[in-house]
């Protein structure tokens, strides 16, 4: 979706931050029910050069996730709990900043 490709820059911006923290575990989900095959997603992302771990959802995953809508970004701590769940885009909002507020306080 045309939002979800405007915050990968900003998803790619924040992945490359905490790429080699051991304890940040960072994945771009391509939800079940996207009209997109898997590879058209792993070709967008190549094409984009866009360098972020990709998976793809099941039905039951998106369930889990609470996936209604896109693009949608879901920050879960070591214990399991859901620290920041945002749905769509804002262009006046910066998502890597509030990522790294959110997950700076996770890791202190």
């Amino acid at each position: 979706c045309a939002p979800c490709r405007r915050e990968m820059p900003e998803l790619v911006e924040f992945y490359s931050r905490y790429r080699r923290n051991p304890r940040v575990s960072f994945w771009m989900i391509n939800v079940s029910w996207s009209k997109d095959s898997r590879e058209k997603a792993k070709s967008l992302m190549a094409n984009k050069e866009l360098n972020l771990p990709c998976a793809f959802s099941s039905y039951r995953t998106d369930l889990s996730l609470r996936v209604s809508s896109i693009p949608k970004v879901v920050v879960i701590d070591q214990n399991g709990s859901y620290r920041m769940i945002r749905t769509g885009y804002s262009e006046r909002e910066t998502l890597a900043k509030d990522l790294t507020e959110i997950v700076d306080g996770l890791l202190r």
